[in-house]
């Protein structure tokens, strides 16, 4: 590990951290475990008023530790990029875990090809009772120019992603007035200039509980219907089906919500996505469901969601 006052270090790794007393020494437990010792570690307090800045001081040996007004966990991150000396940057959220190995193999995947401007890798989900793997690996072509492959799904956990930090200089920092989607607005801007390389070993674990953001989904829907105004806008010359990919956004949170029995906000989106596309026979199908009553919807939810699982599986298998 480089210390804040010798040589460049090879990689910046940058924590943002938000009232996360049990969960944080794990997460710092992981980074100090790495094969790879040639990293400086920012640890970017974003106003926490539970005892974490406490917990920060006892890493100030191992750490360069920051102190800031909440302001969310990108601009926590943007505050660490902006002080990062290492020629890459590497994130880690405070409830998440690194394989060992992660930014070994991600170092030697950059120095294999230098010209790749980020590499994220598969990686697996836990919670209190079990694990899974997020299958990043189900997409064909998860390398080189892959905008298009982005734009159509949101799939890239920050977690996961080194980036070089010359690309950061270059296409700017995460966007903080997207709450729900800052992380996909960054990755699709970067991904619309430089090459990105994956890894398909599962080398970060994403804890699942909550208080994750990802459990707000309202605010996460609405913010990709935000960013893919802004990067339509940003991207004119692409010419981007905004109206359709918003369909396949309202309808996609519209299944999350189906299946989490909230059935008011899932016939919202549901209407939106047949908004955008008036074609899309899914949409009607699934409002249909939503308005049934719960004798007549529950069982056939639940054949729905059965017909959903066995074409998942063939898609992957």
């Amino acid at each position: 590990m480089t210390s804040a006052t010798s040589k460049t270090p090879t990689v910046s790794i940058i924590v943002p951290v938000y009232n996360s007393l049990t969960m944080l020494p794990a997460a710092l437990e992981t980074v100090f475990n790495q094969t790879f010792q040639d990293f400086e570690l920012i640890l970017v307090d974003d106003g926490s008023t539970a005892g974490s800045s406490e917990l920060l001081k006892t890493y100030e040996s191992r750490a360069r530790v920051l102190t800031k007004k909440n302001g969310g966990a990108s601009s926590a991150r943007n505050v660490g990029i902006q002080i990062a000396r290492g020629e890459f940057v590497a994130f880690l959220d405070a409830d998440d875990l690194w394989d060992s190995k992660k930014l070994e193999l991600q170092v030697a995947a950059f120095r294999e090809k230098p010209e790749t401007g980020v590499c994220f890798t598969e990686c697996l989900y836990f919670d209190s009772e079990k694990e899974w793997e997020a299958n990043f690996g189900r997409h064909d072509n998860m390398e080189g120019m892959i905008f298009d492959l982005i734009l159509r799904e949101h799939f890239i956990s920050t977690t996961t992603v080194m980036i070089r930090r010359d690309c950061l200089t270059d296409i700017g920092l995460f966007d903080e007035t997207l709450t729900g989607c800052e992380d996909y607005n960054l990755f699709l801007r970067l991904a619309e200039k430089y090459p990105y390389r994956f890894l398909a070993q599962p080398l970060a674990k994403l804890r699942c509980h909550d208080g994750n953001l990802s459990n707000n989904l309202p605010q996460m829907c609405r913010d990709e219907v935000a960013n893919l105004d802004k990067i339509a806008e940003l991207y004119p010359e692409r010419g981007i089906p905004k109206n359709l990919l918003k369909s396949q956004i309202y309808f996609r949170f519209g299944q999350y919500h189906f299946d989490a029995n909230d059935f008011r906000l899932a016939k919202n989106c549901f209407r939106n996505a047949i908004r955008f596309k008036p074609t899309k026979v899914s949409a009607y199908i699934y409002l249909t469901l939503a308005l049934l009553p719960a004798f007549i919807r529950n069982p056939l939810r639940n054949l729905v969601r059965t017909a959903r699982g066995t074409q998942a599986t063939n898609a992957t298998s």
